[in-house]
């Protein structure tokens, strides 16, 4: 009886050691199953979030890429549109200079004969003797064509106007000029300008993207060890769950009938006591 009394008392203590161990051990791994967990939603979550952004940062990049390629294309192309317009401009003032020099002369020229026509004319009329208009008038016969002293204000008039219409046309092709110059100035400024805000937003996004790819690969790596940390500490759950499960009578209901029977065992003793002793 008193073996028997020793044996249940080293179950009760082993039970409770087990119980205890079990206790603690499976309360360890539902903690760190939980901290697994929430490490890993935490980690997908924040590498989601840089996967996303870098894959929004290279379509950044590329708009940039595209729109520098653009604003280049389109200088270029002004260039040599402005390059054209100022040399045909430059021909038209030139033409039109040329032109009122070339008209100028000409009515010079004509002023000039007109004038000297007029002048004869005009001592044929103030000589009073018969005689002498005779005289004068033999004199113009011999003289060169004076011309049509009746159309001088119309031929004179005439070259007046197309000296006016190339004075006009030379006055805006070289208006035009000026504000083609000043067009094209101001868009190459513009551009300019453009260009290096573009450039410097497109350092920056590309920076920002080497930095979000960086994260993205270290969050990876961490995700993955986190996710094996997680399968190891659910298999190590599975692996303690047999140890640790009640199949049969719970531990109270093992722990009530140990000491019911070791009680028993008591009463027996104590009985044989007893009996001895009478």
């Amino acid at each position: 009886i008193g073996d028997l009394l020793a044996k249940l008392r080293e179950e009760a203590a082993s039970e409770a050691d087990r119980k205890g161990h079990c206790r603690s051990e499976l309360a360890a791994s539902r903690l760190t199953r939980e901290a697994k967990r929430a490490q890993v939603e935490e980690l997908s979550a924040d590498l989601e979030r840089e996967s996303a952004a870098g894959l929004q940062l290279a379509a950044d990049v590329r708009d940039l890429e595209a729109a520098l390629s653009q604003l280049r294309t389109e200088r270029a192309e002004a260039a040599a549109l402005h390059k054209a317009e100022k040399a045909k401009n430059a021909g038209g003032i030139a033409e039109a200079r040329a032109a009122q020099a070339a008209v100028g002369a000409a009515r010079r020229v004509l002023a000039d004969f007109y004038a000297g026509a007029a002048e004869g004319a005009g001592l044929l009329q103030r000589t009073g003797s018969r005689l002498g208009q005779e005289m004068l008038q033999a004199q113009a016969a011999r003289a060169p064509y004076a011309g049509m002293q009746g159309m001088r204000a119309s031929v004179l008039g005439l070259l007046d106007t197309v000296l006016s219409d190339f004075a006009r046309l030379e006055a805006e092709t070289s208006f035009a000029e000026d504000q083609a110059r000043e067009d094209y100035e101001a868009f190459m400024t513009r551009s300019s300008e453009d260009i290096a805000v573009k450039e410097a937003e497109m350092k920056h996004k590309a920076q920002e993207q080497r930095r979000a790819d960086a994260a993205a690969r270290g969050l990876q790596r961490q995700l993955e060890l986190s996710q094996t940390e997680l399968t190891a500490a659910r298999a190590y759950q599975e692996r303690l769950a047999p140890e640790c499960t009640e199949d049969g009578p719970s531990h109270e209901e093992r722990v009530s009938m140990r000491q019911e029977e070791m009680q028993s065992l008591r009463d027996a003793l104590e009985i044989l006591d007893q009996q001895q002793l009478s």
